[in-house]
């Protein structure tokens, strides 16, 4: 009652201290809304850092993974193209055999042909010759008793060839037979027919150093027809045989280019199988390619973007541990606001006539009222 302090200037104080507080609480939740924002920043930061990392420790093993695969596809193409170029050297050197082993049965078919085209026309000539003999010439031949020495062997070889006694009494009756003359004989010759004992033995007379035309030529003209057709006889003979020879090596010859031809083919079928396999794999080693570069790509982007963050934390870090700070100062003096409110408008509205130590007790029992409601108040009212 003493008291100068109207009731109008108490209200005026607490008008006053209430927009003061209302300021202060205010700008302290505009700053620590601030602040909070800021440390979101830095956490969602530091969250994306330790994100980024962990996308790369994710991206490391596949691109690690990607790399060996794609390695394994250059050793597999590697090793196939390899084995591609092997059957094609093969391919190409038996070829080059075909080739030669194709000539060299032309060149034998073609040998074979002229020896044996030679040895007819030879045959067909000294035939034409024996046939004209005249029947004197005939009468010379069997009218020697006692035949010089290539007389004797001519007509032996003609006996040879005709399976008769060699004897010169048997080679006589031979040359006069009425029924059927040695002309007739000789025309009517098989010429494919000469068994291989007889060609033997013919071989043996052909091969004496003076059974030639122009030596027998010097003792009978006669002689020298039929040896000049025995020599026929026995070339045309010589000429077949070497044509069946040659046919059994041509044999052996084509079996052998049938069977390369064989190999050849079944190559052909491999390196097609391995060109698909190329293909396939070349593929398969693009998507590995393509998915390399995106996993590097990614790793580089993620890698970039720790380092910036990394910099960013780095640089911020003491800034952020002050703003932590801050921010739990603002939020206990936000704490403390309600119960310091409540404490100085008690104190406004009922201290104002007290004295000092009754004014402090009052204090004391509202603080403990507070603390009792979980109040917090600031530290000292004086």
């Amino acid at each position: 009652p003493t008291s100068d302090i109207s009731q109008r200037s108490i209200w005026e104080c607490l008008e006053t201290f209430e927009a003061e507080i209302g300021r202060r609480l205010y700008a302290l939740r505009e700053k620590s809304s601030i602040l909070h924002r800021a440390l979101s920043r830095f956490d969602e930061a530091d969250t994306q850092a330790h994100e980024a990392r962990k996308s790369i420790d994710q991206v490391e093993p596949r691109l690690g993974n990607v790399v060996s695969n794609s390695m394994d596809s250059v050793l597999n193409i590697s090793d196939l193209e390899r084995l591609g170029d092997d059957l094609n050297i093969e391919n190409f050197n038996d070829e080059i055999k075909c080739k030669k082993w194709v000539a060299t049965m032309n060149e034998m078919m073609l040998g074979v042909d002229n020896a044996i085209n030679a040895a007819s026309e030879k045959y067909v000539t000294s035939l034409t010759q024996v046939l004209a003999l005249a029947e004197k010439d005939i009468v010379e031949l069997r009218s020697y008793n006692s035949p010089p020495g290539l007389v004797r062997i001519v007509v032996e070889s003609v006996c040879v060839l005709f399976d008769v006694d060699k004897s010169w009494k048997a080679a006589r009756k031979f040359i006069a037979d009425k029924d059927v003359s040695m002309l007739d004989r000789v025309e009517n010759f098989n010429l494919d027919g000469v068994s291989e004992a007889t060609f033997t033995e013919l071989d043996t007379y052909v091969s004496l150093p003076n059974f030639k035309p122009s030596a027998v030529e010097q003792v009978s003209q006669a002689a020298k027809s039929i040896c000049e057709w025995v020599l026929a006889v026995h070339g045309y003979t010589v000429a077949t045989k070497e044509a069946r020879e040659s046919g059994i090596r041509m044999h052996e010859i084509r079996a052998q280019k049938e069977s390369c031809e064989d190999k050849i083919a079944q190559r052909k079928l491999a390196l097609e199988e391995i060109t698909t396999q190329l293909s396939i794999l070349q593929h398969k080693h693009s998507q590995l390619l393509s998915q390399q570069g995106s996993l590097e790509t990614e790793r580089g982007s993620l890698s970039h973007k720790v380092e910036v963050l990394r910099r960013f934390l780095q640089d911020f870090r003491p800034q952020a541990k002050q703003w932590q700070e801050e921010y739990v100062d603002i939020m206990n003096s936000l704490n403390e606001s309600l119960g310091s409110s409540i404490l100085m408008s008690a104190y406004m509205v009922y201290c104002s006539a007290m004295l000092p130590e009754q004014r402090s007790r009052c204090v004391a029992k509202w603080t403990a009222i507070l603390d009792a409601q979980g109040i917090k108040s600031g530290p000292v009212f004086d």
